[in-house]
């Protein structure tokens, strides 16, 4: 048995898990952020943040977000490693 710990960095909306861990098939993420000032107009993406603070595109099933609703949905990232993920404007 292995106690996972997952916090919400509620400035920015990363999540971050430990402790860390690879694995041999991605674990399927998905989650629902409600109350969330988001940009309007803005196209997101889903990212790992990198300690260096460079960020990598996750592959995910759905992104929505609502500027009108303050609501942020992420369907199924496939998360290849416990680190920080999060949500950024697509470049």
């Amino acid at each position: 048995q292995k106690e996972i710990t997952f916090t919400l960095d509620d400035q920015n909306a990363y999540t971050s898990f430990g402790p860390s861990g690879v694995f041999n098939q991605p674990l399927l993420f998905s989650y629902t952020l409600t109350g969330v000032e988001l940009p309007e107009n803005t196209d997101f993406t889903y990212v790992y943040g990198a300690p260096d603070g460079s960020t990598e595109i996750v592959d995910y099933e759905d992104l929505s977000a609502s500027v009108s609703g303050h609501s942020l949905k992420v369907k199924n990232a496939k998360l290849s490693h416990f680190s920080q993920y999060g949500v950024r404007p697509r470049r």
